[in-house]
């Protein structure tokens, strides 16, 4: 699998080449990772593999039998680089609600977290990630429950979402990328598409409001790759 790819610096909007396409949001940049070989040969190794960088190719050899015909299979894909926007809640509306602090006293209201825990056992806990890069081709949802996420000790991290609706794949026009501070939570509405959490510090721990048996029996998964032919990647601008 040779990949061939034009790298597009995806904060450099005004360096950006012909093949670029930015959308009209202007929060995300299509780079086009194009020509994705697989190639089997009767003996011998096949070279494949690519360098994160523009144009430089690195090499790695598979051994396969001997006795495999020879068979040329092209793939092409899009990966989508996504600039996250920092997250407020009027942005954040169409995909649930972002919760910040206020004063002790105040009584419930509607920018409080509205919550549907009615459909078995509330489980709220701390679970630990650990850095997994930014990319991902994957997206779930959860069709019983609003589900809330926060990072403690006060980190910043980083959440892809796309808008609820009906259809088994999300709408990739409306895939959003946002940067959350540690100072609040989100809580995603029923059946709001969500990637993440992702971050670039080693570990982060998370509270997590869920029910007990949503990642058993409400954690429907989206495989973009197979359905769309495309991969996302969170770009984080250098501090």
């Amino acid at each position: 699998m040779l990949r061939l790819c034009r790298w597009l610096p995806s904060l450099e909007w005004g360096q950006m080449g012909q093949d670029a396409k930015a959308s009209p949001r202007g929060d995300r940049l299509i780079q086009y990772q194009q020509l994705r070989h697989r190639q089997r040969a009767t003996a011998g190794a096949i070279l494949k593999s690519s360098s994160p960088s523009c144009g430089k190719l690195r090499l790695r050899c598979e051994s396969l039998p001997v006795a495999a015909p020879p068979l040329l299979v092209m793939e092409t894909y899009l990966l989508l680089k996504l600039r996250p926007q920092l997250i407020t809640p009027e942005a954040f509306q169409p995909f649930g609600q972002v919760v910040f602090a206020t004063q002790d006293g105040k009584g419930y209201d509607a920018i409080d977290a509205q919550l549907q825990l009615q459909n078995g056992i509330p489980r709220f806990y701390i679970m630990r990630l650990h850095q997994r890069g930014l990319r991902f081709d994957r997206i779930t949802r959860h069709q019983q429950v609003t589900q809330c996420l926060g990072a403690l000790n006060g980190q910043s991290w980083f959440l892809a979402v796309a808008a609820p609706g009906t259809a088994a794949i999300p709408d990739l026009e409306t895939i959003t990328a946002f940067e959350i501070p540690g100072n609040c939570f989100v809580k995603l509405e029923i059946g709001t598409w969500h990637a993440g959490p992702y971050f670039t510090v080693p570990t982060v721990d998370f509270y997590n409001l869920e029910l007990s048996d949503t990642n058993v029996v409400d954690h429907e998964t989206c495989n973009l790759m197979t359905t769309q032919g495309v991969e996302y990647e969170i770009v984080v601008a250098a501090p």
